[in-house]
């Protein structure tokens, strides 16, 4: 994926659908509060869940380093756009059956920073949150946002030759 891998090595993105909190969206506002030298990008429909939007207005709006963009199509130039900015998707469920949101976001070449409870297979090109606590969560940012950018590419590349090889419309229906 062609992309600025100095910037985006500091850039991440949360991307799902509802269950906010059930997908970790607050874990991941309250560790990038706190963490004013990286960006978080948010796309999810926060407007349906009204009592989130009230508990953390303050994050998703007015916090200089989160961006809340809202529901976005993934088969629009604003993902496109979106994925272009940014180094790895951060999704941290409670409980998924292989989240398709993470799937979606390798195939537009992120790295996958993801709890084990998201359901989502990756070899060494990911990393998989055991630990989902704030102090945890900033380490790992950390963590990928001090990867060189050719480390940052290469593990980029391989979970989108992940994602083509394993998730596909195709592989599903073999597999089902």
């Amino acid at each position: 994926p062609e992309r600025d891998w100095e910037k985006c090595r500091k850039h991440f993105l949360w991307f799902s659908s509802s269950g906010l909190v059930h997908k970790g969206l607050d874990l991941a506002l309250e560790a990038f509060k706190e963490m004013s030298d990286f960006h978080l990008i948010v796309c999810a429909p926060v407007d349906r869940d009204q009592d989130f939007v009230n508990a953390y207005y303050r994050e998703l709006y007015e916090t200089h380093n989160i961006t809340t963009v809202g529901w976005v199509n993934i088969d629009g130039d604003q993902f496109r756009d979106v994925t272009s900015k940014c180094g790895a998707i951060l999704h941290l469920s409670c409980a998924e059956g292989g989240a398709p949101s993470i799937k979606v976001c390798m195939h537009a070449g992120l790295v996958p920073v993801v709890s084990y409870e998201s359901g989502v297979d990756m070899d060494d090109f990911g990393v998989m949150v055991r630990d989902c606590s704030i102090v945890n969560l900033k380490k790992i940012i950390k963590y990928i946002a001090n990867l060189s950018q050719d480390d940052l590419q290469e593990r980029a590349q391989k979970a989108w030759n992940f994602a083509r090889r394993y998730y596909t419309r195709e592989n599903f229906a073999k597999e089902y």
